[in-house]
């Protein structure tokens, strides 16, 4: 995989990792789902959706998307509470 990584965060299911393309240099965020824990239909959802690649081995999954920056968007939410189609846009 040509990426250097860093963890955001991660679930019960993946784990999401902050990551630059090593020959783009540009940054992304890639979503590292364990294979024994994968659910297929959600799973085949966001690569059709959000990902600008994929990869994978024995163990995982890797979804390459676009990393969205300026914070979680539920602490934004529940501080915030319901915001304009404007606002959101904006994120």
């Amino acid at each position: 995989m040509g990426y250097n990584v860093q963890v955001l965060g991660s679930g019960v299911h993946a784990v999401v990792k902050k990551a630059r393309n090593k020959q783009t240099k540009e940054l992304v965020a890639v979503k590292c789902v364990d294979k024994a824990n994968m659910r297929r239909r959600q799973l085949a959802r966001e690569i059709e959706i959000l990902t600008t690649d994929v990869f994978e081995d024995e163990k995982s999954v890797y979804l390459v998307l676009e990393l969205v920056q300026g914070g979680e968007l539920f602490d934004r939410i529940v501080n915030d509470g319901a915001f304009s189609e404007k606002d959101a846009a904006k994120m």
